[in-house]
């Protein structure tokens, strides 16, 4: 057959035919196909039909790297289009394009018409561009017919030239000759060159060949398919003959498949553990995936609801693979996404595989095809059906090339399929990933029913989500919790150690150490880092409960012994101090992510800044990225970002923030940051005192300097007693902050005499508010878990003695939550049952005041739990049958006169009574109420005050009657007038009605509009079953309260 000469090969289409009757169905197949050329002209995903007022425009486009906006209109009519559309659509574009440039971003308008445009549309565009250069209007408008569109397209490496089209159409029947003129064919599939050809030059055509835009002929199913599609209509084709694709018959299926399953078995069935030491014996061990695969859970990404699943609702794999066609699966670095991937193409190759995990795959009989991305290299442009013949390569399987081909084919047209592309971000140059998406949209086009699964790093998927969100769902990996954990460890110690009883409790012990801290759950969310754990508790023979020891093993390990058979030997005394400088200058800038660019000029300045330790190395800056992320994966790639001179350039990011936290601390110890020749802990560490960013940075430098860190802990401490010395109300939360500097370097056991721990620990205990304010606004939980924390650390037995000989020798109002609420946590932390009724009842029936007191504080602590729904704590109370004696034990430590007594018997009836928990029998109700009262007529200091207020308030229930007292309306009216806390004025109101101070009439007038709005009166659970606050009146209320909080 006659080759085409390509030069200007578009000028020979001759049309473009859209195989559809329906008119509206086709303007729509028009629309979605023609984005294809928009996508190569740079623009990104388009908004179709966009109604304005009386008009609309077809496309709306964002260039996906400039501020410019495209607004097209796209006519899919056969005949050709004149100047009075033309000129419709430039008025409508000139109305709109002020709304964009407003904005900053300049418009071009393109029309775009499949059959093209009158002769006299031309005459008028030019007349109107010199208008408009003679009013220096800029406005541009490009006219697209079937040569431009087709010219945009082949530029755009959309569709493959026609040259390539020709070449893979072969007749083994007789000698044809190609004709001159060639159609385009838009179905709902995809692009189709349609191609003709006569039996002698220059003759009438009496043959037709189709080939995809990828450049392979099409399949002989769809183009039987197609043809049956097209009998009814008069096309040019309808009644040529069509030359069929070569048939593959003679090839031997069977053995190609066997051959490329094989090769998957090889290359994807085991796991072998290369980051032991080579003493290890553990180094050389191979596991099959399935015994140390983990089923992973998934979220929707997507902005809208999909029909049920909710967005960031946990599913399985079974449900997104059942729900979607085709999915996209992110993760950050080491989430998973690879050993899923690998998983899926072995259940599907060996179905007896599948049955080994139980992660709920489904049951189909699909052929999985691997495309690993990081091995395409320059091939990532290539069409997908290129890619994937090339797998008979890396697999050497090449005898069988013929039965592969036969075997995808035969799986394409029975749409049994499963394409697996893993890691998408692996393509480094971003041009050759939009191509690459560019490639699978079109793949996918031609063949709809094709199953696909791409997995990809979160930030390298990002130049490509809006192309690939157009056929993909995109869903997230999920971090590990508790139970996929304590899984994995323990496929991991049979693994390494063999299946035992002995490992199952060494592997649940570790579990248990690693979820006791919550800085390295963070870490075990991870796969990658989880695994590091492991290998870091082999190594060094236990894991280390120092967050800096643990981060010093697991970077050793990822420098020095991970991946030691795959790559180059990293010097730690040359790379640590390189990262640590690194880390150090992100974190002064307050960044996670650094450019490539200024990466290299960080490490260049290091090594003039640190002479004596990197002045002898020879590895270049770029080398040297390149090493550590191929070596350890500690620096890592996450994207592309624009640098100073507006190029895309890479970005960097620590594989963990905890790692670059820990190096930048190691910088300040060594002196291996900018200038810190000589440098002082405490003049580095005090100018980043309130930049949160820097909350770990400083117990972790304080911890590495030794006995150093004294005078940077005194000033802490200095710093913490003026704040006791501030009046509350003049408090800045930025202060809040110092005293977490000072729990947290407590609680990383940073070096200090009994002296200095003592007045540390009586400081955060004290400031204990400011703690709970650093929760609240940031929702950090690590102002809550750091007390837990210090207990279990070397200070751990000092802690609970101050604590203990505060609250029980040297009692103080004003500190009275704050060491109660540390005394009953202590014992939570000893003891798990310690919450349980019975435990408690022992505690407040024996004699002994301490505990007593402590008894009360459990069971105040057990009724919160039971009022907050927290968990299943209400079952250990609702089955007892001891409340009753519980609460005879509770009456008689409000009538002790003993002030901690009374507090925690106080604090107790505020969460057990009939406004929070419930938990007080009816009989037990007046006395307790009755002790609260003769309370709370005294002059009691502040915060017995508070809590006794706060009993009156909850205890009180319908149907409670309480004797008169003198002055009990004096009281009542100061407390309403004056409260000196937000719980004097609901107690007044609660006590004022079961009084009878008040009747149900009085209590609604006496609460105003301004009491309405108190968040304790509108709740009260008291008030609403009298029907004197009603839920008409709460709900009218209730968006004035929003506003309040």
């Amino acid at each position: 057959m006659d080759k085409v000469d390509c030069i200007r090969e578009y000028e020979k289409v001759r049309e473009i035919i859209l195989l559809e009757t329906d008119r509206n169905k086709k303007g729509d197949l028009f629309n979605r196909l023609i984005y294809d050329v928009f996508h190569a002209l740079g623009f990104g995903e388009p908004r179709f039909n966009v109604p304005k007022a009386g008009r609309e425009i077809d496309l709306v486009l964002q260039h996906r790297t400039e501020n410019r906006v495209a607004l097209a209109e796209c006519k899919a009519q056969s005949d050709l289009v004149g100047g009075t559309d033309v000129n419709k659509f430039v008025g409508a574009l000139d109305v709109e394009r002020g709304k964009y440039e407003q904005d900053g971003s300049s418009v071009v308008g393109y029309f775009i018409s499949r059959s093209g445009f009158k002769p006299t549309v031309y005459e008028q565009e030019e007349e109107r561009i010199r208008a408009r250069k003679g009013r220096n209007d800029k406005l541009e408008m490009i006219l697209l017919g079937p040569d431009g569109i087709v010219r945009e397209l082949m530029r755009g490496r959309v569709l493959c030239s026609l040259g390539q089209a020709a070449s893979s159409v072969r007749s083994l029947k007789e000698e044809l000759y190609l004709c001159e003129q060639v159609d385009l064919l838009a179905i709902e599939e995809g692009w189709v060159w349609v191609l003709y050809y006569a039996r002698f030059p220059k003759q009438e055509p009496t043959h037709v060949a189709f080939v995809h835009a990828d450049g392979n002929q099409l399949l002989n199913n769809i183009a039987d398919t197609l043809l049956k599609r097209v009998r009814l209509q008069e096309l040019p084709f309808s009644n040529l003959t069509y030359i069929e694709a070569k048939s593959e018959k003679s090839f031997d299926k069977k053995s190609a498949q066997e051959a490329y399953f094989q090769y998957l078995k090889n290359e994807l069935g085991e796991i072998q553990f290369e980051g032991m030491p080579a003493d290890k014996e553990a180094g050389a061990v191979k596991v099959d995936l399935e015994n140390i695969f983990v089923p992973l859970q998934f979220y929707l990404n997507d902005e809208e609801e999909e029909q049920g699943i909710n967005e960031n609702e946990s599913i399985q794999i079974e449900e997104v693979l059942n729900r979607s066609l085709r999915a996209a699966i992110l993760a950050k670095p080491g989430g998973g996404k690879s050993t899923l991937i690998r998983r899926i193409a072995l259940a599907y190759a060996y179905p007896e595989r599948r049955l080994r995990v139980d992660d709920g795959l489904p049951d189909r009989d699909w052929f999985p095809v691997y495309i690993r991305c990081r091995d395409l290299e320059n091939n990532a442009t290539k069409s997908i059906m290129e890619m994937i013949d090339m797998i008979v390569q890396r697999a050497e399987i090449t005898k069988y090339a013929g039965g592969f081909k036969a075997l995808v084919e035969n799986a394409l047209q029975d749409g049994r399929v499963l394409l697996l592309i893993d890691g998408l971000d692996e393509i480094s140059n971003e041009k050759h990933r939009i191509c690459f998406a560019n490639q699978l949209r079109t793949f996918v086009a031609t063949y709809p029913n094709v199953h696909l699964v791409i997995t990809s790093r979160e930030a390298g998927f990002r130049a490509v989500a809006g192309t690939i969100a157009t056929y993909c769902k995109q869903y997230s990996i999920s971090g590990f919790e508790e139970e996929q954990i304590r899984l994995l460890s323990l496929k991991w110690h049979q693994a390494i150690l063999g299946d035992s009883r002995q490992v199952e409790e060494d592997s649940a012990r570790l579990c248990d150490m690693i979820l006791r801290d919550v800085r390295i759950v963070v870490l075990a969310e991870n796969p990658l880092l989880l695994t590091t754990l492991l290998f870091v508790k082999r190594c060094v023979g236990y894991l280390p409960t120092k967050r800096c020891r643990l981060y010093e093993e697991m970077i050793k390990l990822l420098l020095v012994t991970w991946n030691a058979v795959a790559h180059d030997k990293l010097d730690m005394d040359e790379t640590e101090p390189q990262l640590a400088f690194v880390a150090y200058c992100m974190m002064e800038d307050g960044q996670q992510k650094i450019t490539r660019d200024e990466l290299e000029r960080c490490i260049r300045r290091a090594r003039k800044e640190l002479p004596e330790i990197l002045d002898y190395t020879t590895v270049s800056p770029s080398k040297f990225i390149e090493q550590v992320e191929e070596r350890s994966s500690l620096l890592i790639q996450m994207g592309y970002e624009e640098n100073n001179r507006g190029q895309l350039t890479a970005s960097y990011e620590f594989s963990h923030l905890s790692f670059q936290e820990y190096l930048a601390a190691k910088a300040i110890v060594k002196q291996w940051a900018p200038d810190s020749h000589n440098i002082n802990l405490r003049n580095t560490l005090v100018p980043h005192l309130q930049e949160e960013h820097w909350r770990e940075v400083i117990p972790l430098a304080a911890f590495l300097s030794g006995r150093d860190a004294q005078s940077f802990i005194e000033y802490l401490i200095e710093c913490n007693k003026e704040c006791l010395e501030i009046d509350e109300k003049q408090k800045m939360g930025s202060y809040d902050i110092i005293t977490l500097h000072l729990a947290n370097c407590i609680a990383n056991e940073v070096p200090m005499n009994q002296k200095l721990l003592k007045e540390s620990i009586l400081l955060i205990l004290k400031r204990k508010n400011a703690l709970d304010k650093i929760r609240i606004n940031h929702d950090s939980v690590d102002s809550v878990l750091v007390f837990d924390t210090i207990s279990k650390s070397k200070y751990g037995s000092s802690y609970r003695e101050i604590v203990k000989h505060e609250l029980f020798n040297q009692y103080e109002d004003k500190y009275a939550f704050q060491f109660s609420d540390a005394w009953f946590r202590l014992f939570l932390l000893e003891d798990e049952e310690s919450l349980h009724a019975k435990n408690i009842l022992s505690l407040m029936e024996s004699g002994d005041h301490q505990q007593e007191v402590t008894g009360a504080l459990l069971m105040m602590y057990g009724a919160f739990q039971v009022s907050n729904r927290r968990g299943n704590e209400g079952l250990k109370y609702s089955a007892s049958g001891c409340m009753k004696e519980i609460f005879s034990a509770v009456s008689q430590m409000l009538k002790s006169g003993d002030d901690l007594s009374v507090f925690s018997a106080s604090w107790c009836v505020a969460w057990a009574g009939y406004g929070e928990a419930d938990l007080i029998p009816v009989e037990m109700a007046a006395d307790l109420a009755d002790c609260l009262v003769e309370l709370w007529i005294r002059d009691l200091p502040a915060s017995l005050k508070r809590v006794v207020s706060w009993g009156l308030a909850t205890v009180c229930m319908p149907g409670l009657n309480l004797r008169k007292r003198k002055k009990l309306c004096e009281v009542i009216e100061d407390n309403l007038k004056k409260p000196q806390n937000s719980h004097d004025r609901i107690a007044a109101i609660h006590i004022a009605i079961v009084a009878d101070e008040w009747t149900k009439e009085e209590a609604r007038q006496r609460i105003d509009d301004e009491m309405r709005q108190d968040y304790r009166i509108r709740k009260s659970r008291f008030l609403k079953k009298l029907k004197i606050i009603t839920a008409n009146q709460y709900r009218q209320n209730r968006q004035v309260s929003e506003r309040q909080k």
